[in-house]
């Protein structure tokens, strides 16, 4: 055997890890390197008592449903789950000698339709009760496996273990995001991670229609870009600020930070919550990389609940001020305030210049940033 061909194999087994489809080559390629007639990548679970061929090659559909669904609870090569150790070569005799092996239902009803008796197994990894292998197989007129095959299953499985357990904890991340993205799209306001340039690396379903309704915030090029140029410094710096933050490290770097974005003409005022996500893997060279956690709220959509609201609490606001703070929050203009509480225009800017002395605030986009760091039901 050619020593570019288990070369190939085991580039072929390494990209496996992240494209499941690319199984199937590897499989085939380790049937070439085998000389094999049959060969599988296959899983049993010793407490149900049944298996099944996750690849095969060649592909047989209807022997591998077969095997599944009847013959798998059958085979005499599972009769014991102690001699399945991972990283264990071995060969189907040293399970059941092939005199005894052909007097089987298994083999007469199973493997000889198929052209199959003798074995190599290479135990790939073991869970509990589940064991996953390898078998390559051969016919009754081809020489049983010798030590050269055994040397090459030993290479091989090294391999295949590794790639394997790459490959699952892939799937499992990947399961893990989907599960969280869903709870954070049936959940949580628009929410964006994005890495220290404001690239957009995953954002929640919440995401495009918060987009239409802010004017304040843009896309451009998958980047989150605001409309005002000193919005913009003030965006990327608090993103790049977040991004530098070390989550394994306590302490470490700002809390969290909120930015304000306005796009003129009345519209309504756009508060983003800022907050570090930790160092991530980028899929490129596996460099781990920072990202922060953008939180979007808009101010205008509907009246805040400041019944519910610790805001007017924490800043000791008498009822007539929390009534008109909520309104204010909620993007209404001055006038609108005066006709919705009853009061004089003048009353109104009475109220809310007390509004600012008790918060220390300069303004309303003060106040709608104030309001964003303290209370816990608004982003």
């Amino acid at each position: 055997m050619a020593t570019h061909r288990l070369d190939g194999l085991i580039r072929r087994i390494h990209a496996a890890a992240g494209h499941e489809a690319r199984w199937a080559g590897a499989v085939s390629a380790l049937r070439r390197v085998m000389d094999g007639r049959c060969a599988v990548l296959a899983r049993h679970d010793f407490l149900r008592g049944r298996g099944e061929w996750l690849v095969d090659s060649p592909t047989e559909p209807q022997a591998r449903q077969a095997y599944a669904e009847e013959y798998s609870a059958r085979n005499p090569w599972f009769m014991s789950s102690v001699e399945y150790r991972p990283g264990r070569v071995m060969g189907g005799e040293e399970l059941l000698h092939p005199d005894e092996l052909v007097r089987t239902d298994f083999y007469r009803q199973y493997l000889q339709r198929l052209g199959l008796l003798h074995r190599l197994c290479g135990v790939v990894a073991r869970r509990g009760d589940q064991v996953w292998y390898l078998d390559v197989l051969r016919g009754p007129s081809e020489p049983a496996f010798g030590v050269d095959e055994r040397r090459r299953m030993r290479t091989v499985l090294r391999h295949v273990s590794v790639s394997l357990k790459n490959h699952w904890s892939l799937r499992d991340t990947d399961q893990m995001n989907r599960a969280l993205l869903t709870v954070v799209d049936d959940l949580a306001p628009a929410v964006f991670v994005v890495d220290g340039r404001a690239q957009v690396l995953l954002s929640n379903a919440r995401c495009e229609a918060f987009l239409d309704r802010c004017p304040g915030l843009r896309l451009r090029h998958g980047r989150l870009s605001a409309e005002v140029h000193t919005e913009q410094r003030a965006l990327l710096e608090a993103v790049a600020r977040a991004a530098e933050v070390d989550r394994e490290r306590p302490g470490d770097g700002p809390a969290d930070q909120v930015v304000s974005l306005r796009a003129g003409g009345g519209a309504p005022v756009t508060v983003l919550l800022v907050r570090p996500a930790g160092r991530l893997v980028a899929a490129e060279g596996g460099i781990r990389e920072g990202a922060a956690v953008v939180v979007g709220k808009t101010h205008g959509v509907a009246e805040h609940d400041m019944e519910r609201c610790v805001f007017p609490r924490l800043f000791d606001l008498t009822p007539a001020q929390a009534r008109l703070a909520g309104l204010v929050l909620s993007g209404t203009g001055l006038w609108d305030c005066a006709r919705r509480l009853g009061v004089s225009e003048n009353t109104v800017r009475s109220h809310l210049k007390q509004i600012y002395q008790k918060t220390n605030c300069h303004g309303q986009l003060d106040l709608v940033r104030l309001h964003a760091q303290v209370c816990t039901e608004y982003l």
